[in-house]
């Protein structure tokens, strides 16, 4: 009985949230500051050289993991982490605009990252860290899913580079927005990255990878391959970039 009225209370609370959200997008809408027609995904293949986009907008580098013949990892079922990872992408993606945020992704759809035609996975991250560079003050949002041999773990774990003070805070904020909205009980700390993800390693700027799930675990596995869930991910993620922004602002 206790469990059911807890998840009551927190659909309640995701609702609520929900209804903020969108007042506030309603409020923002009304004052002009939101661009129609702007294009969701653009051609991230292009050649890019030295800073060759400047904007007046929060450049945000979302980074679907994986992708092309690099399924990540297998999950219960047999899902497919880079397909997770691209989904719940394209949804942050799709709020963040909303936000008004300039969003930009080194993958929209099933391929790697690189400009060539077959695998290799140092290409793949070199150029995902290569386009971020690309763009003047970006902040990268790395999207990925856990596993473990051992089921019982779950939960969401956000890292972040060492090579930028303030990503410690942006994975702070992410962690405590999902924490909140949709899994209270999650005891995961925001961790540093080790230089084993190359992308963070790599990057100067303010960078994160959001694990978002186990989907080694049955019940969250299942939960992770649902488009209502991913939506809740997508949105939690997005709600701790804001956040980021508000305090640094």
């Amino acid at each position: 009985m206790d469990r059911k009225n807890t998840a009551v209370k927190f659909t309640v609370k995701f609702i609520l949230f929900t209804i903020v959200f969108i007042i506030l997008f309603f409020i923002i809408s009304r004052l002009g500051y939101i661009t129609a027609g702007k294009a969701m995904f653009p051609d991230y293949n292009t050649v890019y050289t030295d800073k060759t986009v400047v904007s007046d907008k929060k450049i945000i580098v979302i980074d679907p993991g994986h992708g092309g013949q690099d399924n990540g990892a297998s999950g219960v079922g047999g899902i497919k982490e880079k397909d997770i990872n691209l989904s719940v992408s394209k949804m942050l993606g799709e709020i963040l605009s909303v936000m008004d945020f300039d969003v930009k992704y080194t993958r929209d759809a099933d391929k790697f990252a690189g400009n060539g035609e077959s695998f290799i996975k140092r290409e793949d991250l070199s150029y995902r860290v290569k386009y971020t560079r690309s763009f003047e003050d970006p902040v990268f949002v790395s999207i990925h899913m856990n596993k473990f041999p051992i089921p019982k773990y779950s939960g969401t774990q956000t890292f972040y580079s060492k090579n930028s003070p303030s990503s410690e805070l942006l994975a702070l904020k992410i962690q405590r927005a999902v924490k909140m909205l949709i899994q209270p009980h999650n005891t995961r700390e925001i961790k540093k990255a080790s230089s084993a993800i190359f992308v963070l390693d790599r990057l100067e700027a303010p960078a994160v990878l959001v694990e978002c799930g186990f989907i080694s675990n049955p019940s969250e596995a299942q939960l992770l391959s649902s488009k209502e869930y991913q939506r809740k991910i997508a949105f939690c993620i997005a709600m701790g970039i804001a956040d980021y922004f508000k305090k640094e602002s």
